[in-house]
């Protein structure tokens, strides 16, 4: 989409840095997202493996591994003939950032929308974790949150240079649509909220809980750890709904009981 109005050799340009590597990684053509964001995905978790198996066959800490992961990681953009170790400026179009000590890869980029006779060029951070598979895009000026993808959807062919500036630029556009996707806000957190219901069989309270990175809640018996159900992201999100969800899932039909917070 850009090469509409830029230069393509800038627009395709991009930086590879890594949290404890002095030197960045360049390349010319292949900074795309299309092309390098999940391909560095996917090194980087064989980096944390192979790092894994390293440190535990030499019988070293574990906290090295985010060290020894780095380290491989280098090893494998020096070997990358798209790739050049240099010392450049932090002003392309596509800046990727591995941080293995905190398990994060964070992509700033260019987005390019053209919808109907309007355009629209603005720049957006993708952040996520190496060991995971949700990711949050954000408005890199003012950091509102964009959109929330998965792994799947970043996989797709011309993903960064189709849907995602289509969805970007909607939610730019649409401030009422932006407010359907702010629970992408909750993907960065984790949740634990204790709940009393009227009894349902066994059932007299429920833990709901969501690990930092999950797409959704799980629900158990508060008293004997079992797994009852799951709840969409959403509905963490609205306590009122929360409580209807779990009212629609786990207690018998024509039945409204209230539910009160623990």
């Amino acid at each position: 989409m850009g090469s509409h109005y830029r230069d393509e050799s800038v627009a395709s340009a991009g930086v590879v840095e890594i949290g404890t590597i002095p030197r960045m990684f360049y390349t010319p053509a292949y900074g795309v997202p299309d092309i390098l964001f999940h391909w560095l995905l996917t090194n980087a978790r064989e980096a944390f493996a192979v790092a894994a198996t390293t440190v535990q066959q030499q019988g070293e800490p574990p906290k090295d591994v985010s060290f020894y992961a780095a380290t491989y990681m280098a090893g494998l953009l020096l070997r990358d003939e798209n790739l050049v170790p240099a010392r450049v400026q932090n002003t392309s179009a596509h800046l990727y950032t591995l941080d293995f000590l905190a398990d994060t890869i964070q992509l700033r980029t260019e987005i390019y929308a053209v919808q109907q006779r309007s355009s629209a060029l603005f720049t957006v951070k993708i952040d996520g974790r190496i060991k995971g598979s949700a990711f949050v895009v954000r408005n890199a000026v003012t950091d509102r949150v964009l959109a929330q993808v998965t792994e799947e959807e970043l996989k797709k062919p011309n993903f960064f240079t189709d849907e995602l500036p289509s969805l970007c630029y909607h939610v730019r556009q649409d401030p009422g649509l932006a407010a359907s996707v702010s629970t992408a806000a909750l993907v960065d957190q984790s949740l634990e909220l204790r709940l009393s219901i009227p009894p349902v069989g066994e059932v007299k309270s429920i833990l709901v809980q969501k690990d930092k990175g999950q797409l959704q809640g799980q629900v158990r018996d508060a008293e004997t750890g079992q797994s009852l159900c799951v709840l969409p992201l959403d509905s963490l999100n609205n306590l009122g709904q929360m409580v209807e969800t779990l009212q629609r899932i786990l207690l018998p039909a024509k039945t409204t009981p209230r539910v009160n917070l623990g």
